[in-house]
């Protein structure tokens, strides 16, 4: 006697079998083959990242219909398992999906049973088993979640006979586990996040026939719960986003450092000024704006000084003639103004578009004295240092402390935005420069 009879033995209802419906047809199909392989596997690899998947050779050595039986804590549980899945098995499998909420409405029910190929499974009562009967009857390997709804931490439920009820009617189960996936779209979540995933096919389970449903359930059960404390620890670390990473960076003493070594290259030779990693590192953690600015500043003044000296030998010249994005009117401009006004051009040099190390590697040969040079160059530097890194901690300090989540997500496209605009003014004040 086949699984389906067994089943219309053992459970009293009508049968309604979903295996020769319009989902299961040859050009429904083919169509659901060609969109999930445009849609559902790439969604997946971008979603479940890094995806870890054992045991895929025992779903590859399969023979026949199986009932896949996996731990539920997701909407995206069954995406990942049919991602995972061999095409060729893919394609012969149908997820079981509550009738209550995919099949709410028709059109979310044709969606659902286009895009995975999903068939109708209530909650309560035996029709469900039924409907998964009829499918292994025809060559249909059916995918179950026998906890009956997700869990709203990871942590597996109790399995409900159903499963055990088909496994003792003969039905072939593959245990399946996954750990992640709450991660990406937990319970009353609708928007996903991309998370580290681990998927394990366990060996295919055969209970004697006859076994009481409650003690073939049970068996599954305790082989998913098994593979699920292997997957928890084959899942693959978090990797932080890069706004966690930039925060992680401006929390750290190597922010500081790099603010201060920044600074000291600008003053003697590199072309960007000290307030873009002070401006892109207190963005990411407005909190550290005073010290970062405090480091720049510092480093300023200490490549200022090398510059100063290096001047007063006679390398100056050779120096700035090597220098990047410096044109020759910048170094007449700087040579005149500290010639006529000493130190005093160094408060305004911030904001006239001429770098640092134009002044600092003349000053010694226009005559102006070391102390008055260091004190106005931390006036100027130190204020314009100063107030771009409070405007823009003051601008993401607020929606951090609303919205952490959605500034996290605009952190990267605001920093390509500001390296863009940058770039264009900078490419604008040497312009106008030369």
């Amino acid at each position: 006697m086949g699984l389906t009879g067994v089943l219309a033995e053992r459970i009293e209802a009508p049968a309604v079998s979903p295996a020769n419906g319009w989902a299961r047809s040859v050009p429904a199909r083919a169509a659901r083959a060609i969109l999930q392989a445009l849609t559902l596997v790439p969604m997946v690899r971008v979603l479940c990242h890094p995806l870890r998947v054992e045991g895929k050779r025992k779903v590859r050595a399969l023979n026949g219909p199986v009932v896949f039986a996996a731990n539920h804590a997701s909407h995206a549980d069954t995406v990942a398992i049919l991602a995972a899945l061999p095409r060729r098995v893919r394609a012969r499998t149908a997820p079981a999906a509550a009738e209550d909420y995919f099949f709410r409405g028709r059109l979310r029910g044709v969606g659902a049973q286009m895009a995975i190929g999903a068939f109708p499974f209530p909650r309560h009562g035996s029709e469900g088993l039924r409907r998964a009967g009829s499918l292994l009857a025809a060559g249909w390997n059916v995918l179950l979640f026998p906890e009956g709804t997700r869990s709203c931490d990871g942590s597996m439920r109790s399995f409900r006979p159903g499963v055990g009820l088909l496994a003792s009617s003969g039905a072939t189960i593959v245990p399946v586990a996954l750990a992640g996936t709450q991660d990406i779209l937990p319970k009353h979540r609708r928007l996903p996040r991309r998370r580290p995933v681990a998927l394990v096919f366990g060996e295919p389970v055969r209970v004697e026939p006859g076994t009481p449903a409650i003690a073939a359930a049970a068996i599954v059960e305790r082989r998913v719960r098994r593979l699920y404390t292997a997957a928890r620890l084959l899942r693959p670390a978090t990797r932080p986003s890069i706004a966690e990473r930039a925060e992680e960076l401006a929390a750290s003493r190597a922010a500081l450092w790099i603010a201060f070594g920044w600074a000291v290259a600008e003053a003697l030779w590199w072309p960007i000024v000290p307030d873009v990693p002070v401006i892109l590192l207190s963005a990411a953690v407005p909190k550290r704006f005073l010290p970062l600015a405090a480091a720049a500043t510092a480093g300023s003044l200490a490549g200022g000084a090398v510059a100063y000296g290096a001047g007063a030998a006679g390398a100056g010249g050779f120096l700035l003639a090597h220098a990047p994005l410096v044109t020759p009117r910048m170094v007449e401009h700087a040579r005149a103004t500290i010639a006529a006004h000493g130190a005093g051009p160094l408060f305004a040099q911030p904001w006239s578009g001429v770098p640092y190390k134009v002044f600092a590697y003349q000053a010694a040969p226009a005559g102006c004295a070391f102390v008055p040079f260091v004190v106005v160059s931390a006036l100027g530097r130190g204020h314009r240092i100063l107030l771009a890194g409070a405007f823009f901690a003051a601008v993401w300090s607020v929606p951090r402390r609303r919205w952490l989540r959605a500034t996290r997500l605009a952190y990267v496209p605001f920093a390509l935005a500001f390296s863009v605009v940058f770039g264009m003014g900078l490419g604008r004040v040497v312009a106008a420069w030369s």
